[in-house]
């Protein structure tokens, strides 16, 4: 007879003051944490140290002992959720017609990360534009993007070009 493994007992959800706290751990530590690595003032070792401090920030607010695994996940998470938010808050702004903006307030947490998000990741480059183009390759679709940059400054043009292949779904008839 087979012996019942024990489900695996699952972790409690991230308190806001936890969020807070790792939000505001990560905005003071942004350009070691970001930032390139410049030989002794921004190395992988200092990186690891700033995580580990977050951490330990976290914990001491939480009391929950969380892991650096779930740190990471955690703030991957916030600032998806934040942009998402931010980016319909816009979009609902920016809407014509009578009738009152559905607007989403963010938290704390989320305002501190709003803070930290560079605007061009938001909005995108100003003055720019993707222009993409289709076509199939055998079994693989690829898209080609054209990122055209003009700067309000310059006359300049820049072009940047990159490629995507996707495997086509085909429909089995």
């Amino acid at each position: 007879m087979s012996k019942l493994v024990p489900k695996p007992v699952r972790r409690p959800n991230f308190t806001s003051e936890e969020q807070v706290a790792l939000a505001l751990g990560i905005k003071a530590r942004m350009d070691i944490l970001y930032g390139k690595f410049a030989g002794q003032t921004v190395s992988s070792e200092t990186k690891d140290a700033a995580w580990l401090e977050i951490l330990q920030e976290v914990n001491a607010v939480g009391g929950y002992n969380r892991t650096l695994a779930e740190i990471h996940t955690k703030n991957k998470n916030m600032t998806t959720l934040t942009k998402k938010i931010d980016s319909s808050n816009r979009r609902e702004m920016s809407k014509t017609g009578g009738g009152k903006a559905n607007i989403k307030e963010l938290t704390e947490s989320q305002r501190i990360v709003l803070e930290t998000i560079p605007e061009s990741c938001i909005i995108g480059i100003p003055g720019g534009i993707d222009l993409h183009q289709a076509t199939d390759e055998g079994n693989k679709r690829v898209i080609t993007h054209s990122l055209v940059i003009t700067p309000f400054f310059s006359f300049k043009v820049t072009i940047i070009h990159f490629r995507k292949v996707y495997p086509v779904q085909r429909k089995i008839t």
